[in-house]
């Protein structure tokens, strides 16, 4: 008898499966990046206020979004320095500069650029902001003002916690006489790939790939869009200067999570461990053995016929001593 075809239609119906794990890891799961916890005495402290709610602007379609240039002025705060300077709602603000006229202005994009210029602002600093109105642009000057609670501002603490596990937190500063924003470390575990590469927090990343980075948020996302392993170039400035730092992301362990040989074996298992199951000789009416475990419980199975389960059972809740005897001498009333 010729057993190839045999052996080769096993073969051919056979499949495995691996799958990335971050079990047991406390940056793994999802999202890939999100808004970091901010200082709790910083956010205590009495907030710079100028009255703005800016938001980023997309165009384009779900499938092609890109970020137009500016921030668009969603409400103006009655009262407040800005509508006093004349800014309205449908504003754009592209520009921002602390100081007075000659002042190095930060361009502005993205929201987490305007919270770290909120932060560097003190009670009666002049902000000189660039507003396009109707095609035209216009510097308009005004004077923040401290105030206490009210709208939380806006973010500007990221933590990405696949690629490049780190917290990074969107700073403005100038490098070369040149306005930049940068997504300032500001946490980094051991296991972070940037720390394997010699950075220590306090470094400022200025650009990634060769493209100039729009700060924390900016950062993160382009970071989590990128595939596992992938080798980066980090433009940044530390306590060694400015200069160019090669990275490998992040890449976590992969294991197998499904083999099968049909119909002979059959194995699985979650990528958290939490389940797993095991079939031998599988002819769909009628198995040989069947295994499966979800988390303390394992149930078996032979031939259909001949099936138990074994594990810790679910806990129910029973009633206090004193509830039960209550309810036993009120029985015993009645």
């Amino acid at each position: 008898m010729n057993r190839f075809p045999i052996v080769g239609a096993l073969l051919a119906s056979s499949g495995c499966v691996s799958v990335v794990t971050t079990a047991g890891d406390p940056l793994g799961g999802a999202p890939a990046y999100e808004e970091a916890a901010a200082d709790p005495g910083a956010a205590a402290a009495a907030q710079p206020f100028v009255g703005l709610e800016l938001e980023e602007a997309i165009a384009g379609s779900l499938e092609e979004m890109e970020f137009l240039g500016g921030l668009r002025v969603a409400s103006v705060a009655a009262g407040s320095p800005a509508e006093a300077a004349g800014i309205r709602a449908g504003d754009r603000v592209v520009k921002g500069a602390l100081g007075g006229s000659g002042a190095v202005a930060f361009e502005l994009a993205r929201v987490d650029q305007w919270s770290a210029l909120l932060a560097a602002l003190r009670s009666g600093d002049e902000l000189i902001l660039t507003v396009e109105r109707d095609g035209g642009l216009v510097e308009v000057p005004l004077r923040a003002a401290l105030r206490s609670g009210g709208v939380r501002p806006p973010a500007r603490r990221f933590l990405e916690r696949r690629k490049a596990r780190c917290v990074v937190e969107t700073e403005l500063l100038e490098v070369d006489g040149r306005a930049r924003s940068a997504a300032k470390v500001v946490e980094l575990p051991p296991s972070s790939p940037l720390a394997a590469a010699g950075l220590a927090p306090g470094a400022r990343l200025l650009a990634l790939d060769g493209v100039d980075l729009a700060g924390a948020a900016d950062f993160a996302r382009r970071v989590a869009a990128m595939p596992w392993g992938e080798r980066v170039e980090l433009d940044l400035v530390d306590d060694r200067g400015r200069r160019t730092l090669a990275v490998r992301l992040h890449r976590p362990e992969r294991h197998w999570t499904a083999v099968e040989v049909w119909p002979l074996l059959a194995w699985s298992e979650s990528a958290d461990e939490a389940r797993a199951g095991m079939e031998l000789l599988d002819l769909w009416v009628i198995w040989l053995f069947k295994y499966k475990r979800e988390g303390e419980t394992r149930r078996y199975s032979i031939l259909r016929l001949i099936e138990w389960e074994t594990g810790v059972g679910a806990l129910t809740e029973e009633p206090a001593a004193g509830a039960a005897g209550a309810a036993g001498a009120a029985g015993a009333g009645a």
